[in-house]
């Protein structure tokens, strides 16, 4: 049994072990003149997330954001690391080991906080198309509870994964 976050170097190795892996195949297929990823376009549509713009009617179109190119690949290898770091959720699946309460808390939890999030975010993206002026603060919905509903619900979801973590191991 593995210590909590003693997971986390290996994760971060496979993850971009497998990336890199992954990233020498897309030259071959470059060099073979087969179109691959461009991740400048990766980094320009995360930066456009950090100010609520999630959809592009076409992204090579979109303003472009200072730093894209790194922004892309610093994704595109978080994505793998955070891939490896969810490989144990495949041997949870498979388990033959039944499921119990704290696996049915853990579920809901995870999906309660994936829910708050979503609907946090929502409201926030209607009061920032709907506000008068940049100092209108968001009160109502989530917000009127907590002056971050959204990174609750973020933080709640993680949880959720160690409760299912802890369900699965709880030595």
């Amino acid at each position: 049994s593995m210590e909590p976050l003693s997971a986390l170097p290996h994760a971060v190795v496979v993850g971009v072990g497998a990336t890199a892996v992954m990233d020498v195949w897309l030259l071959a297929l470059k060099r073979s003149g087969v179109p691959t990823m461009d991740f400048a376009l990766l980094g320009r549509w995360v930066g456009h997330l950090f100010h609520g713009q999630v959809a592009h009617e076409a992204i090579r179109r979109a303003r472009p954001v200072a730093g894209e190119v790194v922004l892309g690949w610093l994704t595109h290898y978080a994505v793998g690391i955070v891939f490896a770091g969810l490989l144990p959720v495949y041997s949870a699946m498979v388990s033959e080991r039944p499921v119990g309460p704290l696996d049915v808390v853990a579920f809901v939890v995870a999906v309660g906080a994936t829910l708050v999030e979503a609907v946090a975010d929502q409201q926030l993206r209607g009061h920032l198309d709907r506000r008068s002026s940049h100092e209108e603060i968001l009160a109502s919905g989530l917000w009127k509870y907590s002056r971050h509903p959204n990174y609750f619900g973020e933080n709640s979801f993680w949880w959720g994964l160690a409760l299912f973590g802890l369900a699965a191991d709880p030595h």
